[in-house]
């Protein structure tokens, strides 16, 4: 298994991204995040600071609310980073008044203490 710390980083940076506190999540990323979108194609490599990128993100959704189930943090011997698989509900409130129900997997890997990628994987709830 990895370490609490960095459990405890890719939870903070996954409800970061619920509450809008895009200036928490670029201190807890790398220089640059490779983000794997849930509907698949290719890592887009993300600069950091990300906030406009972040609010875009955002930007359909007066709220989002998440209800995380686990983090569990796994380090191979011969890697140099952690892989943190942080599994959570995810409700987003759009402006329109329709609500997006989601169960989703993300998998963040940390090197330093920096998230380096983040790999995510959703399902729609009924």
């Amino acid at each position: 298994f990895g370490s609490d710390t960095d459990a405890q980083i890719a939870l903070d940076a996954v409800q970061a991204y619920a509450d809008r506190e895009f200036d928490k999540m670029n201190e807890l990323f790398a220089d640059t995040v490779m983000f794997f979108p849930p509907q698949g194609g290719k890592y887009v490599p993300v600069a950091i600071p990300a906030n406009d990128f972040l609010a875009s993100l955002h930007e359909p959704y007066d709220s989002i609310t998440r209800y995380i189930w686990n983090a569990i943090p796994l380090k191979y011997e011969d890697r140099d980073y952690t892989n943190v698989i942080v599994s959570f509900q995810e409700f987003k409130y759009a402006k329109d008044g329709s609500v997006e129900k989601s169960k989703v997997v993300d998998k963040i890997y940390i090197r330093d203490g920096k998230i380096f990628r983040v790999n995510q994987l959703m399902g729609e709830l009924e």
